[in-house]
């Protein structure tokens, strides 16, 4: 019986414990927010020429200061996703979703990076691209994808395309990267 009773006190000490990591996390995740996108505004504005004319010069680190201020929040959102979802609550808004506006974005806000790491990036869309998905999830399996080839790729290139398959759209990101030893595939 007092087994039973100290299982019951250490589940509960536990639920306690991941309630608290679940609250620091959606804090920290949203106070984190907030001045990104307050830096991300300014780096707009200078780049819009709110505060007078740049040279061009200056504008490609500012756009790559945009680029890595969206992979910041994109961690960011990762956080609070995890939050959300050892909460249960994470949600889905599934709709139509075309997805060459999204990769063409993301190719645009990465192309500086790969370039610095003489990596060329393209995009070669291949018909239609409509799925049924969440278009805020598409975006972080995108990000995460293109930008987990920039990274760990030394230099070569990344490429994304998709093609229908059956009733499916196949996207691909592929690079000339080292790729994942087995150790690292069975971890994933």
């Amino acid at each position: 019986h007092l087994r039973i009773v100290g299982y019951a006190d250490l589940l509960r000490r536990q639920k306690e414990v991941n309630q608290t990591m679940s609250d620091f996390l959606s804090v920290a995740t949203h106070e984190l927010k907030a001045p990104m996108s307050i830096v991300k505004g300014y780096i707009s504005n200078v780049i819009d020429g709110s505060y007078g004319q740049i040279d061009e010069k200056v504008k490609q680190p500012l756009n790559t200061a945009i680029a890595q201020t969206d992979r910041l929040n994109n961690l960011v959102q990762d956080l609070l996703n995890v939050s959300r979802i050892e909460q249960g609550h994470i949600t889905f808004e599934m709709q139509s979703v075309d997805i060459k506006p999204i990769i063409d974005t993301l190719v645009t806000n990465y192309s500086e990076v790969a370039r610095l790491k003489n990596i060329a990036l393209s995009y070669v869309p291949d018909g239609a691209a409509i799925v049924h998905a969440d278009p805020g999830r598409v975006q972080e399996i995108l990000t995460n994808l293109i930008d987990n080839a920039i990274k760990y790729t030394p230099s070569g290139n990344v490429s994304v395309s998709h093609r229908k398959q059956g009733n499916m759209l196949v996207t691909s990101v592929r690079d000339t990267g080292p790729g994942m030893t087995e150790q690292e595939r069975a971890r994933l």
